[in-house]
């Protein structure tokens, strides 16, 4: 069972501080950006889940000329872990890049067991 995150990783502002765990998670998360197709509002996103049973799925956001087509970089993440069988979910990242906005910091982990 992987380790779970705690209260103390909703607003780091040190990458260092995080566990090991943390770290894969967010580096899975930014590895995804290059996944994702933004060619409209040029903000790419890459986002990782992790599993109750410790695999991390990742997913990115999709962008389409018609708005209420677009796939955000969470729900593919979400649904990627569900078809691939893996229902529940502990833990989010969520890494963004744009022309005018670098989430260089790790600002936000969502914890999500026990809720």
């Amino acid at each position: 069972m992987p380790k779970k995150l705690n209260e103390n990783t909703k607003s780091l502002k040190s990458y260092g501080l995080l566990t090991q765990l943390q770290r894969k998670l967010l580096d899975s998360a930014e590895k995804a950006i290059g996944t994702s197709y933004a060619p409209f509002s040029n903000f790419h996103v890459g986002a990782a889940v992790l599993t109750k049973s410790g695999k991390i799925m990742t997913g990115s956001n999709v962008e389409n000329a018609s708005y209420g087509l677009t796939v955000c970089a969470e729900r593919s993440a979400i649904f990627r872990a569900n078809a691939s069988g893996h229902r529940n979910i502990v833990a989010i990242a969520i890494i963004a890049k744009g022309e005018d906005f670098d989430s260089e910091e790790p600002t936000r982990l969502a914890e999500l067991a026990g809720r």
